[in-house]
């Protein structure tokens, strides 16, 4: 600003400049805080990536393990057709 009484005042370019300043400041506080929720939004994705690896290593070994009983049925089901075979033989020859 001019002294008092000046008819040059500055106060037009004074406040263009401070809005431009204060335009500068706000985008870089967007900026910042549009990184940090860049960052944060990165920890989530990573953090849930891991929760599907570990919950597809549970399933893989869920599957295994049913897959192995499924096998270990389908052997005690044959053997008790072969006992049930057996036993209609040793009923039926006697």
């Amino acid at each position: 600003m001019s002294r008092t009484g000046n008819c040059y005042d500055n106060a037009v370019a004074e406040r263009l400049f401070w809005s431009l300043e204060y335009c500068v400041s706000g985008l870089d506080k967007a900026t910042k805080k549009l990184s940090d929720m860049k960052a944060e939004t990165e920890a989530k994705i990573g953090a849930i990536e891991d929760q599907i690896k570990t919950a597809s290593a549970e399933r893989k070994g869920k599957l295994d393990r049913r897959d192995a009983l499924n096998e270990d049925l389908a052997k005690r089901s044959e053997k008790l057709k072969q006992a049930g075979q057996l036993i209609g033989e040793a009923v039926t020859g006697s």
